[in-house]
């Protein structure tokens, strides 16, 4: 028997406890804990509850003589009545975590008189759950197969085992990169199964996820809503909804509601916080349609905060886990528990008999002081110089050679593209992910610095020279099959000679340096081919991200737009063609990487940045470069300004 121990804080205790023994198994602890990239989105879904504040209204309603037994927490979903506004999302392989696994989960749900979605890779199949814990009501969460007929046999399972409804998650076209479990090699046990395939998938250890990713279809549409409509009776639940557009589209198309969600953090890194997206969602589909949260939930004050801005109830995901790995049922049966009990004396001290008394009067942002907290985002995989998989493990590598990087100017940087979120569209109806053509916005410039590399590096990317002074330009020297244009420095007074150098080269001429409006109208000034807009210290200037949208509503597309500082992961690229760039210059990286593992680590570098673009791109809900533009990226600073009602136009 486990002994039972009075603390502070049991809620964190059940936490950490669960979380260590995980530990005990990595693959287990990388796959559940971690999510994509550099896990920014994931960090963001937890902090951004930080950043909501109670008013407490201890008078209202004579709260002070409300006891804890008499709060109605019981609230109308998915067709029945719960107990609890709080729901167990489908979270994959629940058996990794405890031998219980779904079964355990399903347990507790009727125990708290709520209700269990059951994941597509769920390790206990839809009859087994249903003959064991008969009384739950369960979701069924979809993920549609290329094969159709293998989504709509699982559906008719599911709807035969009882099941109440289809939460179609919509955000995972393709898989995002999930770098720790690249690192760790993930695989499933070879005890356990994906239940809901038996005899369709074996077991195929390490390449399970790519296997998963391959055999996902990734063209999906808002007719594919329509096809599972004319094949099941079940509610349909878009799950993965994060702009208002989206939600807007889910009123034209027999949806029956929204889950807002972002995967927990684990597909497009840089997707804002669910809880900054909440309002936008309720407002757009007003009460119409019941809306539903995920991401980021743990602890009661979470659920009020997100009940207040508009949410019918929210699911949690990694308590359950946690909850799981620290006593199976019995550690989920106690998570639940201690966030009923925390959200029912939050109510009290707001004056809230029941769930219908909660709304948006009793919480607001931070922002509306002008304060921001920054979230803390910590990393769940490690840096691996000798098997680089992202650019900071090339990064790593040059510092253990010796190579000076300045981190200031690094974090400045990384900070102004953080403060960029995406707003990716869903059910686009993309082209097949394999099919797509390699699409290569990145761009080298031959300069002192990359000399040495670019002598010697067989690359694809096109190539500029960068001429330091045009008077004392040698012609004859230029090889200009190699170069597929020059560029010239604006703040080295060139500008009267680029007519000259156009014509005794024959190649376009870009200007690098451009920081200003002023820049740009005197480049089209001196008839520029393009432009480059790049700072040299960014340490007292706004960074190139930030000006790059005032300078192309300047250009207004007359002439290319090439940006350079700070591209570090496939994100940022993105990110900077929304914004309004043609290109982007990458150089820092080819440095780190010539230094720590030459000509290898050069190529190795560019194919970690394109490969990364297009799978954001994609997961974005963009098929080519036409398509990614200035609405796919807005500052983090929108969101709040929805928030405190300064900014409620669309985009």
């Amino acid at each position: 028997m486990r002994q039972e121990i009075k603390m502070a804080d049991p809620l964190r205790h059940i936490y950490q406890e669960g979380i260590n023994k995980l530990r005990s198994n990595p693959n287990a602890y990388f796959y559940y804990e971690s999510g994509a990239d550099y896990e920014q989105t994931l960090a963001d879904n937890e902090y951004a509850y930080k950043r909501y504040k109670v008013y407490p209204h201890l008078l209202k309603n004579d709260s002070r003589k409300t006891r804890q037994d008499d709060i109605d927490l019981s609230v109308n979903a998915f067709g029945e009545d719960f107990d609890i506004p709080i729901f167990l999302a489908p979270t994959a392989m629940q058996k990794m975590a405890h031998t219980d696994g779904e079964v355990g989960t399903a347990g507790a749900a009727v125990s708290k008189g709520t209700c269990m979605g059951v994941s597509t890779l769920s390790t206990t199949s839809y009859e087994n759950l249903r003959q064991i814990v008969p009384h739950c009501t369960y979701l069924m969460q979809l993920y549609v197969t290329k094969d159709a007929s293998l989504s709509n046999a699982l559906i008719k399972k599911a709807e035969s085992a009882g099941f109440k409804g289809v939460l179609f998650t919509v955000d995972a076209p393709i898989l995002g990169q999930r770098i720790a479990d690249v690192k760790s090699k993930f695989h499933l046990p070879r005890h356990l199964s994906l239940e809901n395939f038996n005899g369709v998938i074996e077991h195929v250890d390490e390449g399970l996820m790519k296997y998963i990713s391959d055999n996902t279809s990734s063209a999906l549409c808002w007719d594919d809503v329509k096809k599972i409509r004319s094949i099941t009776n079940m509610p349909i639940y878009l799950k993965g909804i994060i702009t208002h557009e989206d939600a807007e589209k889910c009123l034209e198309h027999d949806v029956q509601g929204i889950i807002v969600s972002n995967h927990g953090g684990r597909q497009l890194d840089g997707t804002p916080a669910t809880i900054d997206v909440l309002s936008e969602i309720v407002r757009a589909v007003g009460h119409r349609i019941p809306v539903y949260v995920d991401g980021g939930i743990r602890r009661g004050s979470d659920v009020f905060k997100a009940l207040a801005l508009g949410a019918r109830g929210v699911f949690i995901g990694r308590p359950v886990l946690y909850g799981l790995s620290y006593d199976g049922e019995e550690g989920v049966k106690e998570i639940l528990d201690h966030m009923i009990h925390e959200l029912k004396s939050l109510m009290r001290l707001t004056g809230c008999r029941s769930i219908k008394d909660i709304n948006s009067s009793l919480v607001f942002h931070e922002s509306k002081f002008g304060i921001h907290t920054k979230t803390k985002a910590i990393r769940h995989w490690a840096i691996t110089p000798d098997i680089p998989v992202c650019i900071a493990d090339i990064k790593e590598g040059a510092k253990q050679t010796g190579f000076h990087i300045n981190e200031k100017r690094e974090s400045t940087f990384e900070e102004a593209f953080e403060r960029l979120r995406f707003r990716p569209r869903r059910l686009r109806g993309l082209p097949p992910y394999e099919t797509m053509k390699r699409l290569m916005p990145i761009c080298l410039l031959h300069d002192q610095n990359t000399t040495d590399i670019l002598n010697k590096v067989d690359v694809r990317e096109p190539c500029f020279l960068k001429i330091d002074c045009i008077t004392k330009f040698d012609y004859n020297s230029l090889n200009t099959r190699k170069y597929n244009g020059l560029v010239v420095d604006l703040s080295l007074d060139n500008l009267e000679k680029i007519k000259e150098l156009k014509l005794r080269t024959g190649l376009p001429v870009l200007a690098t340096g451009v920081a200003s409006r002023h820049d740009a109208l005197q480049c089209l000034q001196y008839q520029l081919d393009g432009i480059i807009v790049s700072t040299k210290n960014c340490e007292d200037q706004l960074t190139p991200i930030e000006i790059l949208p005032e300078i192309a509503e300047t250009i207004r597309c007359r002439i290319p737009i090439y940006f350079e500082g700070g591209i570090r992961k496939g994100t940022d690229i993105v990110k900077a063609l929304a914004r309004g760039a043609s290109f982007v210059f990458v150089k820092e990286p080819l440095l780190w990487a010539h230094s720590y593992k030459g000509s290898e680590g050069v190529s190795k570098v560019l194919d970690i940045l394109n490969e990364e673009f297009q799978r954001a791109m994609y997961l974005a809900g963009c098929k080519d470069v036409e398509t990614i533009k200035p609405s796919l990226v807005v500052d983090e600073q929108y969101f709040y300004d929805n928030l405190n009602g300064r900014n409620i136009s669309k985009i």
